[in-house]
């Protein structure tokens, strides 16, 4: 299964909430920090081992996370994992006009500034993931091992 950590400002939630649900109704594990991480976990090695887990990091840049400390950090991480192993694909997600960080102004990003944008911008990301927009997929439950059920609950065609 294809996995994305969603790197971003707390204040982006909303629309990282609706990327990590329409990803999952694709079949994608979205990684996103609170549906993982639990009270008492040590976000630094929990987030470690989550970009290093995912195939892909996908970065939602806006004013504040470009100037977030903590999403800098998880940028480099998955940078420096991705010139050493060749493993992690970094996807920069353009949520409103900003300033691109230097080493990220040479990638194509997925450009949803626009309203009207996110589906055209969305499918672009499904394309990067080798995932047919058409298809669905298995839904995935972030909280599935917390509450006994099933990780996948039921293929689901995507709705046109």
């Amino acid at each position: 299964m294809i996995g994305v950590f969603i790197s971003h400002n707390h204040q982006d939630k909303t629309f990282v909430r609706r990327l990590g649900a329409d990803l999952a109704a694709h079949g994608v594990r979205p990684w996103i920090d609170e549906a993982e991480i639990n009270i008492g976990d040590s976000l630094i090695s929990k987030i470690a081992a989550a970009i290093d887990e995912m195939n892909y990091f996908a970065v939602v840049l806006s004013t504040r996370s470009v100037a977030s400390a903590w999403v800098q950090q998880e940028l480099e991480q998955a940078l420096t994992s991705q010139l050493a192993e060749r493993k992690v694909r970094v996807l920069p997600l353009l949520l409103e006009p900003c300033d691109i960080p230097p080493f990220l102004r040479g990638k194509k990003y997925a450009d949803f500034t626009a309203d009207a944008g996110y589906e055209v911008a969305f499918t672009g990301i499904l394309k990067a993931l080798g995932v047919n927009p058409g298809d669905g997929g298995l839904l995935f439950d972030p909280f599935a091992k917390e509450c006994g059920r099933h990780q996948f609950l039921h293929r689901r065609r995507r709705r046109r």
